[in-house]
């Protein structure tokens, strides 16, 4: 079981030398009484080098060294309490494993080498001060569960992985460290991770300084975020907390970038110079509450940018010597504020896209139906896209139609109001028709749920089906109308199909669609989204419809459509839907190549284009797409950063297969 082993006993273990163990070098426990290891050197075990179970006394770990041992170098189980102090563990598993429910606090011990240095799980506690974790060869500091963990005046650097990684439900704190050179972020903190960043240094990671997603609840006070290969700070999808008093300086993107559906961010008097893009990034649907009283200086683009989608109130920030503008806001985002400075920024102070466009949402509730009416038109007439592809028209439609609740709740129900009232006073409005349509469609996935058909109660197929009947109502009063809509049409192709309609109604649809708004991609991904097998579609379907909407869209296209297509049927389905189909490469590729010389910049398309070389087995492409795309992995390509990581591997040589 191990060389020394003691259990139910109290322990002092002086000045020993354990080496080459085929299991655990010193194992001590289970035991209630007190444990002292001082000076002791274990190497090469196959499994731990000391494994402590102490869940009645105290432990104390001092002086010690842990070497290439096969697990962990330290392992502290159960409900131990005590300290490792001044221990240095190299070229093992795991520096230190604590899990258990365990309090530990660790101080002044070195980590070099190690496959990951610290790992917490399992209710631990842990605290580590004025430690060193460098060289692993993936994570430095991994935290899994409900961990409750400190990390004071350390030093995380030139570690293969992350610095700090929390997935989920833990409790962290990390103060006074510099954490740099590491090679995903410095810190990623996840999900339901919830604590602060505070007075840190984060400097020269791979992919960013800090990442932050999911619902996690973390304060950012007074770091330093340089020289970052990505965003100096990245947060993202609902995650909130405040971002106060921290320097961004010199990263390869944003200073701080708000991105996805995060909403409660506050971001003040924060300093961010010399990044080469942004100084502070709002985008996607995030809302920002609070951007006041920055200083963004000197910045390779904007001071302050708020692009599509987004709503930040921007108050008192001093915005100066930009290469771009102080401020700018693109089409779709809205912001309010007073009191901001913008002065010696290149191309000009304060630049707004079709600034009116981004207030859509506040002319709804005032019921101001005829600036709608006029910002869809003009919408329809320009059919511009974004630089990722997107139509400008599909994001004014889901800018206006989310974000009111779910069926049933009051905000979404007075919403449908505002929709009728609307289409009460403009009955020949096509923008009108189309949002009806859209909160029927949801209203009719509402009462049906999400489970699988043969599963759904009858009362609730039942609804489903009456909604759809009451959406067809509405489709066939849209298509009559004098002005038509692209957007109107991907919803009468899924209520048709989903509701039964005959082939040739769905086929009339789908035509009719296509020749009133024939470069407005989601026609054909909704029709290419009924065509998978769980719909019923049958191998070649999909294949010969990406044929035919090629022939549709090639003149101002050309072969892009079979990108677009895939790209979709990843996000939606995942690689499935290509094993059905068998859908030939050469026709991906070329669609590939042409979507890309079109959106260059694309980070969807590049991911998208990586993933189907990987399920092709074209090591050649993948390796110049993942070269393009550095570490800016997409979840909605991907689904999960390890089938990311195991791609990477096989197309740079590192996995066989």
């Amino acid at each position: 079981r191990a060389v020394i082993w003691m259990n139910h006993c109290e322990v002092e273990l002086i000045d020993c030398v354990v080496e080459g163990s085929l299991s655990c070098g010193i194992e001590v426990g289970p035991s209630r009484n007190d444990v002292v290891i001082r000076r002791c050197l274990v190497l090469g075990s196959s499994k731990e080098g000391m494994v402590v179970d102490s869940s009645g006394g105290r432990f104390l770990i001092e002086d010690c060294v842990a070497e290439g041992n096969g697990w962990s170098g330290i392992r502290v189980g159960r409900m131990s309490a005590g300290a490792i102090t001044s221990c240095v563990m190299k070229g093992n598993g795991t520096g230190i494993t604590v899990e258990h429910t365990c309090d530990v606090v660790a101080e002044q011990c070195v980590m070099e080498g190690n496959a990951k240095g610290i790992h917490a799980q399992g209710g631990a506690k842990l605290k580590v001060v004025g430690s060193k974790v460098s060289g692993c060869l993936s994570d430095a500091v991994s935290l899994v569960s409900d961990v409750d963990v400190s990390l004071e005046g350390c030093t995380i650097s030139g570690n293969r992985g992350y610095g700090i990684v929390s997935n989920s439900g833990a409790r962290i704190v990390v103060s006074d460290c510099e954490i740099g050179n590491n090679g995903e972020y410095g810190i990623s903190l996840l999900n339901t991770t919830r604590g602060g960043l505070y007075r840190n240094t984060i400097c020269g990671n791979g992919k960013g300084g800090s990442a932050i997603y999911g619902s996690a609840q973390i304060d950012v006070v007074s770091n330093e975020f340089k020289a970052n290969a990505g965003h100096g700070l990245f947060v993202s999808e609902q995650s909130y907390g405040k971002a106060e008093k921290n320097i961004c300086e010199g990263n390869s993107r944003n200073g701080i970038h708000v991105s996805s559906q995060s909403t409660g961010w506050r971001i003040r008097e924060n300093t961010c110079i010399k990044n080469k893009e942004d100084g502070i990034c709002v985008a996607g649907e995030a809302v920002c509450p609070t951007v006041e009283r920055n200083v963004c200086r000197e910045n390779g683009l904007n001071g302050i940018a708020l692009r599509m989608g987004s709503r930040a109130t921007v108050n008192e920030n001093l915005c100066m010597d930009n290469r771009h503008y102080g401020l700018s806001v693109d089409v779709l985002a809205f912001m309010a504020g007073q009191g901001n400075t913008w002065e010696g920024n290149l191309k000009g102070q304060v630049r707004v896209e079709q600034g009116e466009i981004g207030r859509v949402r506040d002319f709804l509730p005032v019921r101001d139906y005829s600036e709608l009416e006029r910002i869809a038109k003009g919408l329809r007439r320009r059919d511009s896209v974004t630089p990722e592809g997107r139509s400008r028209l599909s994001i004014f439609y889901s800018q206006l139609g989310n974000g009111w609740g779910s069926p049933g709740h009051e905000g979404f129900e007075w919403f449908c109001s505002l929709i009728d009232e609307w289409m009460a006073k403009y009955p020949d409005s096509v923008t009108a028709c189309t949002l009806k349509l859209y909160s029927i469609y949801r209203a009719a996935w509402a009462a049906r749920g999400t489970g699988y058909w043969a599963e759904t109660p009858v009362d609730q197929r039942e609804r489903y089906l009456a909604e759809l009947e009451r959406g067809w109502e509405v489709v066939e009063k849209g298509m009559g109308l004098a002005e038509q809509d692209g957007e109107l049409y991907v919803h009468a192709l899924a209520i048709a199909i989903e509701m039964g309609q005959p082939a040739e109604v769905v086929e009339d649809v789908f035509a009719k669609g296509a020749r009133i708004a024939p470069g407005y991609f989601k026609i054909y991904s909704t029709r290419s989204r009924y065509l998978a097998e769980r719909w019923g579609g049958r191998p070649g379907e999909l294949e010969a419809f990406m044929d035919r909407a090629y022939e549709l869209t090639k003149e101002f296209e050309g072969a892009a459509i079979y990108a677009r297509i895939a790209t979709y049927q990843l996000a939606v389905y995942g690689p499935s839907e290509f094993e059905t189909h068998k859908i030939g490469y050469e026709k991906l590729k070329n669609g590939f190549r042409d979507v890309m010389e079109r959106y260059p910049d694309s980070k969807r398309f590049t991911n998208a284009c990586c993933a189907i070389a990987v399920m092709h087995g074209d090591k050649d492409l993948a390796r110049k797409m993942f070269d393009k795309m550095g570490k800016e992995w997409l979840r909605e390509v991907w689904k999960d950063e390890s089938r990311y990581q195991e791609a990477r591997k096989w197309a740079y040589g590192l996995k066989a297969t």
